[in-house]
Formats: C-alpha cells, sequence, structure tokens
C-alpha cells in the first residue's frame, strides 16, 4: 500500500497551468512559514524564492525551484511537548476524507540554493529529481493536496542526485546550535566549539573537536576524534571514536558516556535504511579539502 506526503494547494481543482500551480505553491510556503513559526523555527526569504513550474496534462513537465537567500533560524530550546505544529494546523486541514486521486509524473524537478543559510551557516545544495509519481488528491472538503508517492513499485523510474557543500569554517557554529538544542532539556551545553575535518582517503574524514562543556556549575574542556567512511557508497562506518577531557572528575563522568560510544566503534549503517527499496541503489560520496566539505548522492537506476 503506498504512503504519502502531501502539499497542500489550497481549494480544488487541480491547477491546469505552470503558473496556477507556482501561485499555490507560494500561498502553501507562505502557510508553511506560520506552521514553522510555532515551533520556534524562524524562516525567511522563502516568499522570494524563484519557483518555475509547466504542466502536460495531469503531469508536471518541470519544476524548478531556487532557495538562494532562504534563511532558517533554530530555536534557542525544543518546543514544549504538544506545540508542534502538524499537518492539521491552520486552514490547510488534512482531516478531510480524500474523494479523488489522480496519479500523475513529476518529469522533471530542480532545487537549488547557493547559498541557503541553515542556523546562520551558507549551505548550497543542488537537488535534481526524475520521473517521480505524485498525485494530485482532492478531499471532501473541496481542499487539493499534491502527492508524493514513497512506496510504489512506479518508483523504480525515478532517479535523483543531490550535492551538498559548506565552508568547514561554518561547521562549529552550526554545530553548536543544534547540540546545544539537543543538550537543553538536561541542563547542559557546549561553547567555543573547535572543529578539524581533514581527508582520511576515500569517502573518508578524521574529525577532531573540542569545546567547553557545562553540566550545571560544572564545566570542562571536552574532546571527540573519530573517523567517518562511507564504505561502498551506501554505508557509513565510524570507528576510532574518542570522548576525552584533561579534567579529572569530568574524565570520570565521561566514563559512562564513552561506554555507550564504544557500542558503536566499527559499526556500519545502511543508507539504504533512508530510502524505499524501489529507489535503490544509492551511491554517496564524501570529499574534505582544507575549506569545504562536499556531499554527493545518486539514487535510482
Amino acid at each position: 500500500m503506498a504512503t504519502t506526503n502531501g502539499l497542500p494547494l489550497g481549494p480544488g481543482p487541480r491547477p491546469t497551468t505552470g503558473a496556477e500551480l507556482v501561485s499555490r505553491m507560494r500561498s502553501a510556503a507562505a502557510a508553511a512559514v506560520g506552521r514553522s513559526a510555532l515551533a520556534g523555527v524562524e524562516i525567511d526569504g522563502l516568499d522570494r524564492a524563484s519557483i518555475a513550474a509547466e504542466l502536460d496534462g495531469n503531469d508536471i513537465e518541470s519544476l524548478e525551484l531556487d532557495l538562494t537567500g532562504l534563511a532558517i533560524t533554530m530555536p534557542e530550546h525544543a518546543a514544549p511537548e504538544g506545540t508542534h505544529p502538524d499537518a492539521s494546523s491552520g486552514p490547510d486541514s488534512l482531516d478531510s476524507p480524500e474523494t479523488s486521486r489522480t496519479a500523475a509524473i513529476l518529469r522533471s524537478a530542480v532545487i537549488t540554493a547557493h547559498p541557503a543559510l541553515i542556523a546562520d551557516a551558507p549551505i548550497s545544495v543542488d537537488l535534481t529529481v526524475n520521473n517521480l509519481p505524485v498525485h494530485w488528491a482532492e478531499r471532501a472538503d473541496g481542499s487539493l493536496e499534491l502527492d508524493v508517492v514513497s512506496d510504489t513499485a512506479e518508483l523504480d523510474r525515478t532517479t535523483g542526485a543531490a550535492t551538498v557543500s559548506m565552508q568547514q569554517a561554518d561547521l562549529a557554529p552550526l554545530v553548536t546550535q543544534f547540540v546545544n538544542l539537543a543538550l537543553a532539556d538536561v541542563g547542559a551545553s557546549v561553547s567555543g566549539l573547535e572543529i578539524a575535518l581533514s581527508r582520511a582517503g576515500e569517502d573518508a574524514a578524521d574529525l577532531d573537536a573540542t569545546a567547553r562543556a557545562k553540566y550545571g556549575v560544572m564545566g570542562a574542556m571536552v574532546r571527540f576524534r573519530a573517523t567517518a567512511s562511507i564504505v561502498g557508497g551506501d554505508r557509513i562506518r565510524l570507528s576510532d571514536l574518542d570522548l576525552s577531557s584533561s579534567n579529572l572528575l569530568a574524565g570520570a563522568l565521561l566514563g559512562l558516556a564513552k561506554g555507550e560510544l564504544e557500542k558503536f566503534e566499527g559499526r556500519e549503517f545502511a543508507l539504504t535504511e533512508f530510502v524505499p527499496a524501489e529507489l535503490r541503489p544509492i551511491d554517496a560520496h564524501l570529499d574534505v579539502t582544507t575549506d569545504t566539505v562536499i556531499i554527493r548522492a545518486s539514487v535510482g537506476r
């Protein structure tokens, strides 16, 4: 049975021109910004994104989305449980029963950002998708959504490729924000994070990170080292994991964390778990230079 992920497009019927689809997508983007704000995530620049589309009957012949200049600011603390917006919040309610579903193909989609800002870190993105099965779904309340079908045999014709790159100098502030967001609930935080990435062979990188960690009234310098490798294009292997501190008390407290860390030593994690079986094989590559980190991946035959 196919599962779907819907993009609310306002009232039906479905758009019949590319210009109409673009207008619907801009309205959907505005609603998404509002829902994100409820969770403390600020999105700026989505209303200025360049969007172009062409339709061919039920199919979307082409869709181009340029998100250059988009800025996403993360909250300082996770939103309290129960306050996260969901798909049914606001006017784009998906609670109404579905009344019709029309199959279509998104023949070509191109998404770029040169760059977008994620937590103030510039990240460049190039994404292409070809022959993606979609459905125009209409509901009893008159609303329309565009569904991406995620587990159907039709996906065996779908292909895609992505390149994501950023400067090494921007890694530390980006990681600091996400780590502190994750640690906020337990009263811990990190500051002064320094990250050094170096090439460790083909599709592999050595990580050496130091930061001042604070838990309650205690603070100490902590060092984390690891090697990450992409194996066979579809698995990530972690090795040479080490967590330490020159502070004796902090080092003792890190003992439990080190025990958990050791469970990941040498383990491989399959990237195929993140994509439907019909989209495989996946082929991913990691390239680390003195200044940049580049991740490339492709899916489909």
